[in-house]
């Protein structure tokens, strides 16, 4: 089994809570990781002159996020059709 199926799952583990609390624990175990270098500069106010030519107390951070609904699915780690709450 290729990471890829470990990561997505398999059809033998579709109704394995176990394995979909893993699934979610891994993929936001991973993001946090990625991301932990950014963390800093969005915890830290950094002080930055502004295109206007006064300073500012600058707080870094991500956008939101607009995905397809697979994407969403993905990212959430839901069941495809039901409802995340």
């Amino acid at each position: 089994m290729d990471l890829l199926t470990l990561i997505l799952g398999h059809k033998r583990y579709a109704k394995d809570g176990k394995f979909h609390c893993f699934q979610r624990q891994l993929f936001h175990i991973s993001l946090a990781r990625i991301l932990e270098p950014l963390k800093e500069s969005m915890t830290t106010p950094e002080v930055n002159k502004c295109p206007d030519g006064h300073y500012h107390c600058v707080i870094y951070s991500f956008g939101p996020y607009i995905g397809d609904y697979p994407k969403q699915v993905l990212l959430t780690s839901v069941v495809q059709f039901w409802c995340p709450k």
